[in-house]
């Protein structure tokens, strides 16, 4: 039916754009990606939080990062919405969810890096990690790069506090 095809087709559009983004040909997943969004829009009349993902981690293999960052705090929102509209989520949902919320602060940290947000990207990697904690297991890869990440912007986040609080002129007296 239509309806069915017009379901199917932002699936086979974000994985065009994720087999373009794994072969190093960023510009044509970002084609596929701004296609899949579009009908993933038409077919639901919203855009699903992966896929907001998916498309900051297009832009920023562009070096788009003000763009992925936007997509990344769209991903966030769609997240806290859906929750806030869940009732009594099982214990495995709710794992799921964090562990997705916990990717998507993750994300939204390294853009924030990578636009000069040090500050706030060092706090946005610590929630990340923080709900990480209580959805994978320790040894899951998310884990070990979520931990890592939000080890070197704390350390980022501090040296350049450090810098910027040495550098500054005494204020003269006269």
């Amino acid at each position: 039916s239509v309806k069915e095809r017009a379901q199917v087709l932002p699936v086979m559009m974000n994985n065009l754009a994720f087999f373009y983004y794994r072969k190093g040909k960023h510009a044509s997943a970002l084609t596929y990606m701004q296609k899949a969004f579009q009908m993933e829009k038409r077919a639901y009349g919203a855009v699903d939080f992966a896929t907001h993902l998916r498309m900051a981690a297009v832009t920023a293999k562009l070096k788009h990062h003000s763009q992925s960052l936007k997509h990344c705090r769209i991903s966030l929102a769609v997240l806290q919405e859906t929750a806030a509209q869940e009732e009594e989520p099982t214990l495995d949902l709710q794992g799921a969810f964090n562990a997705h919320l916990a990717v998507a602060y993750h994300n939204t940290a390294v853009q924030l890096a990578q636009t000069q947000k040090l500050q706030e990207a060092s706090a946005a990697a610590k929630l990340a990690q923080q709900l990480v904690v209580y959805s994978l297991p320790a040894k899951h890869r998310w884990v070990h790069l979520i931990n890592s990440t939000a080890r070197l912007l704390r350390d980022m986040h501090i040296s350049t506090t450090f810098v910027t609080k040495s550098i500054q002129l005494p204020q003269r007296t006269n």
